[in-house]
């Protein structure tokens, strides 16, 4: 038998999910959610382009959208070495990792564009 939910069960687990999210979570990876939240937003703005505008020059939209995924990717491996203590490497050693990783990425998009 399929129980119903409630709208202020919803409620209520939502507003105990973010006060737990907000309470629990260091200013840096509060900042580094917020890129990922604007990584994410970007590719879908750049793929609602592509599917409703055009798709002209098709390699530009390739490269758009794998550097948002890229970067996406990227900085969610960034803040799971930083949140983990499974990872035994510095926080400077992980940010530069993540630097050099960026630099390779967008190498590789700019000369995908052409």
């Amino acid at each position: 038998m399929i129980r119903r939910i409630k709208s202020s069960d919803m409620v209520r687990v939502l507003s105990a999910f973010l006060s737990t999210y907000r309470a629990e979570t260091t200013k840096d990876l509060l900042i580094i959610d917020a890129f990922l939240v604007f990584a994410a937003f970007t590719g879908v703005v750049v793929a609602a382009y592509c599917a409703l505008v055009t798709t002209f020059p098709y390699n530009s939209f390739l490269s758009a959208f794998a550097s948002c995924v890229g970067v996406f990717i990227l900085t969610l491996c960034l803040r799971l070495q930083l949140k983990t203590e499974v990872f035994k490497i510095t926080p400077e050693r992980a940010f530069v990792d993540y630097l050099l990783c960026n630099l390779v990425l967008h190498l590789f998009v700019i000369n995908f564009m052409g």
